[in-house]
């Protein structure tokens, strides 16, 4: 029995599409923190190129072992293009569980060679297991290249182009790093409690600490006792009970924006790092698949205070995490966001789903239109016998076919729909 309530949690029944997006989503991690620590990883490959005394190199344990020694530019150079090209691929889903085990790999050396200068910090712990544990997943199942080609080689074969939505190997990476950040958070408030005790939060700890740094936020922590307590309390009863997360689904929607903000607390009180890899890998908890539905849901409500509860808990993040892009990553990057930011507002339109008729032998056509609706807006049915080609209906228009039809469809596809003028 206990055997098989342990495979029942790491290998329940999980979504592929949200495996999809996490994969996504960690890649464009991978992409921000290796640019943001080019810099530093460029500056002392040159130094090393350039036969200088390296007073900073310190390798961490693991390069130690291996004997890992500093690289110099050119390897570098490599390295880095190399990640770039591997996490492409991987957020593309193009070879997916090659591409993200060579990026996983890259990243985490690149990682270990710039704290081998500096010190190290445990921000990137779950993204290192993520890493770890998305080769082992059917990354690139859904909503990737591979799962559009597997699409045109069933098609091709007179098979349903259809793929499955669900996976009991999706949920490990997920669980993986869900239980790696739990570990973490708890450990940090349990380390508190063992030392220090309930004293820890007495309110002079912390004002002790942010006496140190001169800015308005912390001198509004500092401002008195009970305040300083207050906050005291809450990230110690943050910390340590972080674990009833797993316990408890719901009271994600508690502790991940409280652990977030926690976060940008310190940093923008205390000038320590941001520790972006940590919060940002809350996503793990986060049923991504249902996001747009919920969302579209909450705005369609005829409550106010849903559709601002809705509209505050997506757009605060989603509006963080894009000036967060804007910051880290080169401006034309950023360009990439159009194509997913249009898909997600064709997905949130009232306009009415497209019904689109097709022939039964037209397998290769369902295939492409399965894999680049992204955003629901197609609904595919099988054209009786006596009807030929594409034929599409609206509910507030007449039949279209022909021309008309496919520039119909080219409109409620993402990847089509800011070009589909140019098919008339």
């Amino acid at each position: 029995m206990i055997a098989r309530a342990w495979n029942r949690f790491w290998f329940s029944e999980g979504s592929l599409l949200r495996l999809a997006y996490f994969r996504i989503l960690l890649m464009v991690l991978c992409l921000m923190d290796l640019i943001a620590y080019s810099g530093q990883a460029f500056a002392n490959a040159k130094l090393v190129s350039s036969g200088a005394p390296l007073a900073n190199w310190r390798p961490i344990y693991l390069f130690s072992v291996l004997g890992i020694e500093p690289m110099g530019t050119a390897l570098a150079q490599g390295i880095f293009v190399a990640a770039i090209v591997a996490i492409a691929f991987s957020i593309c889903g193009l070879f997916t569980r090659s591409a993200c085990l060579v990026a996983g790999v890259l990243v985490l050396y690149w990682s270990a060679y710039c704290y081998s200068f500096d010190k190290p910090h445990h921000e990137k712990i779950a993204m290192a297991f993520a890493l770890i544990a998305l080769p082992l997943a059917p990354a690139g199942a859904r909503f990737s290249l591979d799962a559009f080609f597997r699409r045109l080689r069933l098609a091709r074969k007179g098979l349903s182009p259809r793929l499955p939505a669900m996976s009991s190997e999706a949920s490990f990476p997920l669980r993986l790093t869900q239980i790696t950040i739990v570990f973490g958070y708890a450990f940090a408030g349990w380390t508190k409690l063992a030392v220090s005790g309930f004293e820890w939060a007495n309110g002079y700890t912390l004002m002790s600490i942010l006496l140190e740094y001169d800015n308005s936020l912390s001198k509004a922590f500092t401002s008195s006792v009970a305040v300083a307590q207050l906050f005291s309390v809450g990230a110690l009863t943050l910390q340590a009970t972080f674990p009833l997360v797993m316990f408890f689904p719901r009271l994600r929607w508690i502790y991940l924006p409280a652990a977030t903000s926690f976060h940008l607390a310190t940093w923008w009180s205390m000038g320590s790092a941001h520790y972006m890899t940590l919060w940002f890998m809350l996503i793990a908890f986060i049923p991504l698949e249902r996001v747009p539905a919920w969302f579209k849901a909450g705005l369609q409500s005829t409550s106010w205070v849903r559709k601002l509860a809705v509209c505050v808990s997506v757009l605060v993040p989603a509006l963080g995490s894009t000036w967060v892009l804007f910051l880290i990553l080169p401006k034309w990057l950023l360009g990439f966001l159009v194509v997913p930011t249009w898909g997600l507002l064709l997905s949130l339109s009232k306009a009415p789903q497209l019904q689109v008729w097709l022939p039964a032998q037209a397998l290769r056509a369902r295939a492409v239109l399965e894999a680049l609706d992204w955003s629901g807006r197609l609904v595919l049915h099988e054209s009786p016998a006596t009807q030929a080609g594409l034929t599409v209906r609206r509910v507030d228009a007449p039949e279209l076919v022909g021309r008309e039809a496919r520039v119909a469809v080219l409109r409620n596809l993402p990847l089509t729909s800011l070009l589909a003028g140019l098919a008339r």
